[in-house]
């Protein structure tokens, strides 16, 4: 009920919390539940925040950082029993829920862009 793609204190943990091996697993759950463009959308809006940042300069009231994406799960995962992920940050918030192994809602979901394009630098597109 409290998801939110703005930024504010978040529940969960953080990638920037994470070792490299579980970030790993962080992406493959992605992977796990979006499409590979979706995943590649995904990727790109977290990376945005280092350009946000950098375009803010220092007197941003905000830590723009593309490891403060936060990843909860809610109960155990099973096949029997239902369960959810969440990964969540500035402008990305997807949700899946898991019952019976087989029905799956991935909702509800957003993915947004700030800055919208990149216009120069190493994330240009």
């Amino acid at each position: 009920m409290n998801w939110d793609y703005r930024p504010h204190e978040r529940v969960g943990l953080s990638l920037k919390g994470m070792d490299s091996s579980q970030q790993k697993l962080v992406y493959a759950l992605l992977m796990s539940g979006l499409s590979y463009p979706g995943n590649i959308k995904a990727l790109k809006i977290m990376s945005l925040e280092k350009t946000l940042g950098e375009l803010e300069g220092p007197s941003s009231r905000f830590n723009r950082d593309p490891d403060l994406y936060y990843v909860t799960i809610f109960g155990t995962p099973s096949t029997t029993v239902p369960w959810a992920w969440r990964v969540e940050g500035h402008h990305l918030s997807i949700n899946f829920v898991i019952v019976d192994e087989q029905e799956v809602a991935g909702t509800p979901n957003f993915f947004g862009a700030n800055p919208a394009r990149v216009l120069q630098g190493p994330l240009w597109v």
